[in-house]
């Protein structure tokens, strides 16, 4: 379980440093009203990451293309209703309380039934300690 979780944050961190130089390019796609503005994070894409890099290291041999799909494609269209939300409201206890535990949420919820899916983890053929 200790690799699993170790690979995870390592391809998780390399997804992190292989976008830094994007982030500012990236950000600048939300086109949004005047008075608002974005940041990295409005673009959802570090629980996206995130996603992506525990789903590609957890020991299945299942197919992971649709748990990558369906879940990237929910952590978007949720960010994409967050954002319409907090523009068409404007209200900042939505943006900073109930998305931020709603995204952590989703997540949970995505990584559950992903693994779920995915079945129980291969036994590693390493010897015990």
């Amino acid at each position: 379980m200790e690799r699993f979780i170790l690979k995870g944050v390592v391809i998780f961190l390399l997804l992190e440093t292989l976008f830094l130089p994007l982030r500012e390019t990236l950000t600048g796609w939300l086109v949004l009203p005047e008075g608002f503005y974005s940041v990295w994070e409005c673009t959802a894409l570090d629980e996206t990451f995130l996603f992506i890099a525990f789903i590609v290291s957890y020991p299945s041999r299942k197919n992971k293309l649709l748990p990558l799909l369906l879940g990237v494609t929910l952590i978007q269209l949720y960010n994409g209703f967050r954002i319409f939300v907090v523009l068409m409201t404007g209200d900042p206890f939505l943006h900073d309380i109930l998305f931020r535990a709603g995204t952590f949420l989703l997540l949970l919820l995505l990584f559950y039934a992903s693994f779920r899916y995915l079945g129980p983890p291969e036994p590693s053929h390493h010897p015990s300690q």
